[in-house]
């Protein structure tokens, strides 16, 4: 069974501009993850600047961060954009995902070469159909939340690794997750 962080429901869940969160967390709690996965919601260890929206470390296939978007994704000329029509601004969520990412690698000093990782865009209230060229394991929809469908999506993103490779990748998987456990108190 995959273990939370927090265990319960994070409190700020009950602002509306959660939404896409507690969607995604509620999914993610329904669903089959598998044991020894661990998943964090905001969390960032000493030394990042960033906290990943909700961060999976599975031991069988390494890190997956899902940036969380709870409005509407656009996809144009090439690129995936967030308008937020309060702060005048567009957020690439792929950047900001892999920035993140990123961030937690270089904070606890690991060779993110040598992790394999996962970058996930979830746009929960948004439809497959949005996006003119199709499902991708890459992109959580309205679509992919039932328990088998996220875990399915998930379990495409990354293969499962040898065990040779699970070894060499369980102490940097502990090391995130000590970190991450720790930053909650």
């Amino acid at each position: 069974m995959a273990q939370f962080y927090p265990p319960t429901m994070p409190p700020q869940f009950s602002r509306a501009a959660l939404a896409g969160e507690k969607r995604i967390w509620e999914a993610l709690l329904a669903a089959p993850l598998g044991d020894g996965v661990h998943v964090f919601y905001n969390r960032r260890p000493k030394g990042s600047h960033r906290a990943p929206d909700v961060l999976m470390l599975d031991p069988q296939r390494g890190v997956i961060n899902i940036e969380v978007k709870g409005g509407l994704v656009h996809f144009s000329h090439g690129s995936f954009r967030q308008k937020i029509p309060t702060h005048r601004k567009k957020i690439d969520p792929w950047l900001q995902a892999k920035k993140c990412l990123a961030d937690l690698f270089e904070a606890l000093a690991l060779d993110a070469d040598s992790i394999p990782h996962a970058v996930v865009l979830a746009a929960p209230i948004m439809q497959r159909t949005a996006y003119t060229f199709g499902a991708s394991p890459h992109i959580i929809t309205a679509e992919d939340l039932a328990p088998e469908a996220l875990t399915a999506k998930i379990n495409a993103l990354l293969p499962v690794m040898a065990a040779s490779q699970q070894q060499q990748t369980a102490a940097a998987l502990a090391q995130i997750a000590k970190a991450l456990t720790r930053a909650a108190e």
